[in-house]
């Protein structure tokens, strides 16, 4: 300890060594992008590079803006992740800042212990700019507090409304931070920075509004069709621990929870850490929640804990003993996604290694043609980034929507030829693939093609309750949401009305409906279709979708799904 506490005491008395250690962990990070290639996520944020907006289906543009202004520099995985790189780093400093110049080594230290840390050092996702931009909110609120004149508003507005425009999530430390002093309310500079912050986030809020703020309903409940399971909360909880961790976490978090704060900045870093936890823990049994959401609070938790541990030698002492050990964890994590040596671990490994192969394995049978897959919103981002070729998901009930949808690129691959790629099967005719992910793809060429991105289907007054053994009469409204529909295009491809049925979010039974839609023709007034379909089930609580079925592809996603109870027949 005393070899530590020398070392230590070298940190604080030349600072040059700390911007020392930042300059090596960025050089770290960059050889980290060079030599990995995209996540499955990276490659989708890239997609949004290719199509700059005020927003997205599932979050605002600062990532996306980063990528397309790093990739002009360099169009490589580098370039990709250059601005992040760039986040992170500046982050740490601000970090550096904040915590003050004593026992700088201890929190470089625990700093690079934190996965949140390594992950977010390269890696190319909204968090990398949320996290630059919520340690800046934190810094410039610490000024504000200080001293709230006009040049401090105007510098902590254009702060909160770049920590928006990087992930809606920044919100929860907004309203925390409120919580925490309600006399910010009675401040008149506090509402000329509400009213600037609103007015710098009006083209974020108009597209929300163009999207009835579809992108909340996603995140906090559409993203997964099933019922709650104590799965949901227990991998939130666990997640928590290993994104503050994998093993510092155990110390950094109950830390940060025991430090008693003493003035109103660290009030707010506390009930901002302790808000958005309890939040997020309250959703959990709603929905899935992704770790990465708490992303917001990491200033918090490393700030808090660092000031609580430093003050008691007995937990700087356990510090030490936990953060080293989670440092070495988290490089040889690192090393694996380089040069993978761990055989557990190859799940991760496919995620970042084979990919670029694997796309040009499929370009061979594609050639210049568009390639369609099913239910997946990495492979087409994968595919399109690596061979810079067509792609599109032909996404069913029951994956989710992605902002694919909302690009029209849809409308382009009407009437043209197309090869269908699925790991899913169902296709006897289909030839197969084993891809260098070691993945089995089922393929076929299909000319013409023809999707239906404009039909919609409604039940009419669905029954509450229907008979169990007895057969089910339902009245299925189908239209148009965009000009006239026609189904007759391909003959190869004849498609019928079908009915899924679910319980807990898992398909149970399929249902044909024996209804041949190929002669119908579709517009904006559309048609009431009466079917009749027998009820299979035992008694219980399901739900109904209603959608269509072309051939063997798989059934689109032009529905809602119904709920409906199944009660045992009468004696």
């Amino acid at each position: 300890m005393n070899t530590w506490r020398k070392l230590a005491d070298r940190f604080d008395q030349e600072p040059r060594l700390s911007l020392w250690a930042i300059g090596i962990w960025v050089a770290l990070n960059v050889i980290q992008a060079i030599f990995t290639e995209l996540f499955h996520d990276e490659a989708y944020y890239w997609m949004f590079s290719q199509h700059l907006a005020w927003g997205y289906f599932e979050h605002p543009p600062m990532i996306a803006l980063m990528i397309r202004t790093g990739t002009l520099l360099s169009d490589t995985e580098l370039g990709v992740r250059l601005f992040p790189i760039l986040c992170n780093a500046l982050a740490l400093l601000l970090i550096l800042d904040m915590a003050g110049p004593r026992k700088r080594l201890l929190l470089l230290v625990l700093l690079f212990s934190v996965f949140e840390v390594h992950i977010g050092g390269f890696f190319a996702a909204p968090d990398a700019p949320l996290s630059l931009f919520a340690t800046l909110y934190f810094y410039m609120l610490r000024r504000y507090l200080a001293n709230d004149g006009w040049a401090n508003v105007f510098l902590f507005a254009l702060v909160i409304s770049a920590m928006l425009y990087s992930k809606y999530h920044g919100a929860m430390v907004l309203f925390f931070t409120i919580c925490s002093f309600p006399a910010l309310l009675t401040r008149r500079s506090f509402w000329l920075l509400g009213i600037t912050s609103v007015v710098l986030c009006l083209p974020l809020l108009l597209h929300l509004y163009g999207q009835n703020f579809g992108t909340f309903a996603f995140h906090l409940g559409d993203r997964v069709h099933k019922p709650w399971s104590p799965e949901f909360t227990l991998n939130f909880l666990g997640g928590q621990i290993l994104i503050a961790g994998p093993i510092s976490g155990l110390i950094l978090l109950p830390a940060a929870f025991l430090y008693k704060t003493k003035d109103r900045w660290e009030r707010a870093l506390k009930w901002s850490l302790a808000g958005v936890l309890l939040f997020l823990f309250a959703m959990s049994f709603r929905t899935w929640i992704e770790a990465n959401w708490s992303a917001s609070i990491f200033v918090p938790t490393l700030v808090l804990a660092f000031k609580y541990i430093s003050e008691y030698e007995r937990w700087e002492r356990w510090a030490w003993r936990i953060a080293l050990p989670g440092i070495v964890v988290l490089l040889l994590f690192r090393i694996h996604l380089v040069v993978p040596f761990v055989p557990g671990l190859n799940t991760l490994r496919n995620e970042v290694h084979g990919w670029k192969e694997w796309a040009h394995q499929i370009e061979e049978i594609a050639g210049d043609e568009p390639v369609l897959f099913y239910n997946s919103y990495a492979q087409p981002s994968k595919y399109t980034y690596y061979t810079r070729k067509l792609a599109y998901p032909l996404n069913n009930f029951l994956y989710h929507t992605t902002q694919y949808e909302a690009w029209g690129i849809e409308d382009s691959l009407q009437g043209r030829p197309a090869w269908y790629f699925t790991t899913e099967g169902g296709c006897t005719s289909c030839d197969t693939v084993r891809t260098a992910t070691g993945k089995l793809f089922y393929y076929q060429r299909i000319n013409p093609f023809y999707s239906y991105p404009y039909l919609r289907m409604d039940i009419v007054s669905p029954p509450a309750e229907v008979v169990s053994g007895q057969d089910v009469e339902l009245d299925v409204q189908i239209r148009s949401l965009k000009g006239e529909i026609r189904f007759d295009r391909n003959p190869e491809f004849p498609v019928s009305l079908v009915v899924f049925v679910m319980q807990k979010g898992v398909w149970k039974y399929y249902l044909p409906a024996f209804v041949d839609m190929t002669p119908m023709k579709i517009g904006p007034e559309g048609l009431v279709q009466r079917i009749k379909i027998p009820c299979k089930m035992p008694p219980g609580d399901y739900e109904w979708y209603v959608t269509y079925s072309s051939g063997w592809m798989h059934p689109g996603m032009v529905s809602h799904f119904v709920p409906f109870r199944v009660i045992a027949p009468s004696k």
